[in-house]
């Protein structure tokens, strides 16, 4: 995936991948070819979907609908998400629902922060942290709030293909590059042999 969303250039130097699925995320450091570093947790969109459908008490597909609403950067008292689902129509209050999912990205925070401390590498601080996938890159703010929180520069990359240029499409598309652009490789002795 890195070999496909960074350039060489930069990954000489060094970069840091989050890749926040539904479920999982993925923090890799990656020099040149080379990963450094690499571990993988459970965090992802589902664990906010989660928590809003626990905490507001909603089904599941109400609280994704209105994940898919939140911008983080408001949070007047007296403004409402509106939800609408068929005939029905939710109404949450914006400084209650932005409340959850700061708590759900502080906890993503902590988490990415044992891992710099695991990692044992010394990231310069022009570096940023890049985010894809789906789980919290369409959240309005939340980039803001993790640079804020983690004290770094974190910035949301996506592939660079027309209509394929969203975060969710990263892993997809760094999969079907690499094998589409390696060579195929040769049959060896022993493949001609048993073949």
């Amino acid at each position: 995936e890195v070999l496909y969303l960074f350039e060489a250039e930069q990954r000489d130097r060094i970069c840091v991948l989050l890749d926040i699925g539904y479920i999982t995320a993925s923090f890799s450091v990656v020099k040149g070819d080379g990963i450094i570093y690499q571990k993988s947790f459970a965090y992802g969109g589902g664990y906010i979907t989660g928590l809003l459908s626990e905490i507001l008490g909603v089904e599941p597909d109400i609280a994704e609908k209105l994940k898919r609403k939140i911008n983080l950067t408001c949070g007047e008292n007296g403004d409402n998400y509106n939800v609408i689902d068929g005939d029905n129509e939710y109404n949450f209050s914006v400084k209650n629902v932005n409340d959850i999912v700061v708590y759900s990205l502080d906890e993503l925070c902590e988490s990415i922060s044992a891992c710099l401390a695991d990692a044992k590498i010394s990231i310069p601080e022009y570096v940023p942290i890049s985010v894809t996938g789906g789980g919290v890159s369409y959240i309005r703010g939340a980039k803001e709030h993790l640079s804020n929180r983690l004290n770094m520069l974190v910035e949301v990359v996506a592939p660079k293909l027309p209509h394929l240029n969203k975060p969710i499409e990263s892993s997809y598309i760094a999969l079907l590059d690499l094998a589409l652009t390696q060579a195929p490789q040769k049959e060896g002795l022993f493949q001609k042999l048993f073949n």
